[in-house]
């Protein structure tokens, strides 16, 4: 028993001077084991291996420290990076249509270029006297500078607000549209969610009518299938109207991913008020187009009649100059029936839209009228579920119809009321 014991004790020591050796020889070829980390090449199930296990190893070899792997990165789903790139934050900014005007035609590039141009008019307008070489090819003389140059200060006196106010208009019919564009996209998207619920209570009711045994396997898929469409456009619809919202924030100068409230609703505001015969009146009298014209016909004018004193009138010279008179005074006489009839066409554009907007309105109370009565005989077994979606897509698109119809008119009363003014055009003085 004693020898058996020694022999034992002898095996024991053994193995720990084989494991010792073992890590010297590990020591010298690179592995580097040092005290201070569990090594996970040793494991003994003795006393004396457990007594050296213990003992905790780390690797300290550059060799070792290469073999290691880093644990690979999770992936993120399709929906977690849409719900990163679409999310806006920030304190919630709440912005009227007015506000949004207001805010475009005071700060950004286009209201600070609309200032620097009135104030150029108004040097013109002070007398402040330059080059007239653009209005004519002939060699510039002091005569013809001098008369240019009161036409000008002239045009300049009684233009430079009218210039101004056209180029606010341009601003507001800009901002106009793009506050549309995102009331439009937030309507269809509840529009397409509205679909989505409604297609998702067809499936349903399906299913019910297939563990019932009174319809087959394909209506559920067919069912199925609409749901999943239905889901598709919701994620589109999303994706426009985050597309939208930084279009917006973008150009009225807050940070992209601001969250900004539209506090106006997208419903069909008054009819502009007047008549034809006043709206007529108050173009012709007030559009820049007009004025411009007149301005730009008597400047060739007053180069002509000085060419007439200085030029060979059979010269082509001569010719071009009095051609391009006879040009621009005809566009000066056609003016205000060019306006005129721009006018017309509007009030006839915004009659139709109207009507659009009564037809979609009907279109889109037939539309959901028939899908009820089509959801009624599908279940008294009178139709089939293709009816059924039908109608539901019917009410689907009538429903986006009606908002692109009052979204269209609105847009298009804003702009009426820009044509009847100073219009949205500036005129170079």
């Amino acid at each position: 028993m004693i020898r058996e014991s020694n022999k034992k004790k002898s095996i024991k020591q053994g193995m720990a001077g084989l494991l010792a050796a073992a890590m010297v020889l590990t020591s010298l070829a690179g592995g580097g084991y040092a005290l201070g980390a569990k090594s996970p090449v040793y494991a003994l199930d003795s006393a004396t291996a457990k007594s050296v296990a213990t003992t905790e190893l780390k690797p300290t070899s550059t060799l070792y420290a290469a073999t290691t792997t880093t644990p690979a990165t999770t992936t993120p789903t399709p929906a977690a990076i849409k719900t990163a790139v679409t999310t806006f934050g920030g304190e919630t900014i709440k912005l009227s249509l007015a506000q949004a005007v207001t805010r475009m035609q005071t700060l950004g590039s286009d209201a600070e270029t609309a200032l620097l141009n009135k104030q150029s008019d108004e040097s013109i307008a002070r007398g402040y006297k330059e080059t007239v070489s653009a209005y004519y090819d002939a060699q510039s003389t002091k005569q013809i500078e001098s008369k240019v140059a009161a036409l000008r200060k002239e045009f300049a006196l009684s233009q430079t607000d009218g210039n101004y106010k056209a180029e606010l208009n341009s601003i507001e019919a800009k901002t106009v549209e793009l506050y549309y564009g995102l009331l439009l996209a937030e309507e269809n998207l509840k529009v397409t969610k509205d679909n989505l619920t409604n297609q998702k209570a067809i499936y349903n009711n399906t299913l019910k009518k297939f563990k019932l045994g009174t319809v087959a396997k394909i209506d559920t898929l067919t069912a199925q299938t609409a749901v999943l469409k239905a889901e598709n456009e919701v994620a589109k619809a999303e994706s426009d109207l985050a597309a939208a919202k930084m279009n917006f924030n973008l150009l009225l100068g807050y940070d992209l991913m601001q969250q900004v409230t539209l506090t106006d609703t997208l419903k069909q505001v008054a009819a502009p008020k007047g008549n034809l015969t006043e709206w007529i009146d108050a173009a012709v009298k007030n559009r820049n187009e007009i004025k411009g014209t007149v301005f730009g016909a008597n400047v060739l004018n007053v180069i002509l009649e000085n060419m007439k004193l200085t030029t060979n009138q059979s010269s082509s010279t001569y010719c071009k100059q009095k051609v391009a008179y006879l040009e621009a005074k005809k566009a000066a006489d056609d003016a205000p029936a060019q306006i005129e009839m721009d006018i017309r066409v509007q009030v006839m554009g915004l009659a139709n839209k109207a009507k659009a907007i009564e037809t979609a309105k009907a279109t889109l109370a037939n539309a959901k009228e028939g899908y009820r009565l089509a959801l009624i005989t599908y279940d008294a077994g009178m139709n089939t579920l293709t009816d059924v979606q039908e109608a539901q897509i019917t009410s689907f698109q009538a429903g986006q119809a009606m908002n692109a119809a009052i979204s269209d008119y609105d847009v298009a009363v804003s702009q009426f009321g820009h044509a009847i003014g100073a219009g949205t055009t500036r005129i170079s003085i």
